[in-house]
């Protein structure tokens, strides 16, 4: 299938075509959305009828109001927010879905003797940062890496952690 048939242009921020040297310094931030807001000008000014879809919908309240009209398939703030909330989305869909056992700790008591005491499941895992989303935010964590020292060290913050599970069910 064709992808143009539906995208014209793309706006992307790690890519040879944006040529800003602070690119690597951080995502989802002032410059990101600048970035955005200038390339969305320059596409607009070509074709004054393009439409925006963002991969992340947050990304639309963070630009410029008179910008947000050319923009489509973007819901509410308001649940943004709460689909963004990693533990408050885990504990209201455990009332309706099976998900995966998981800890709640501060990163400074992270420890793997806390998380094979309260999780009681291997010696893998994901640790996420309460509000990250494109896989920002998410380490994986085993006693080969540093990621314990570096998530002690250069954290102060709650965390929620989960068993690292690498088959959850086959599809046949």
């Amino acid at each position: 299938m064709e992808i143009r048939c539906f995208f014209s242009d793309t706006i992307c921020y790690y890519s040879k075509n944006n040529i800003m040297p602070e690119r690597k310094a951080n995502i989802y931030g002032n410059i990101f959305n600048r970035f955005v807001e200038d390339r969305m000008k320059h596409i607009l000014e070509k074709h004054p009828n393009a439409k925006f879809m963002f991969y992340n919908q947050k990304i639309a309240y963070f630009i410029d109001k008179s910008l947000r009209k050319y923009t489509v398939c973007v819901n509410e703030k308001i649940l943004l927010d709460l689909l963004d909330d990693k533990v408050y989305m885990r504990y209201w869909a455990g009332n309706y879905v099976p998900v995966l056992p998981s800890l709640l700790t501060d990163s400074k008591s992270l420890s793997f003797e806390q998380l094979h005491e309260k999780l009681d499941q291997g010696n893998e895992f994901i640790v996420q940062r309460n509000h990250s989303s494109g896989g920002f935010g998410t380490f994986y964590l085993n006693s080969q890496n540093r990621m314990l020292q570096d998530l002690k060290g250069n954290y102060n913050e709650l965390f929620i952690v989960s068993p690292y599970v690498k088959i959850i069910f086959r599809l046949i």
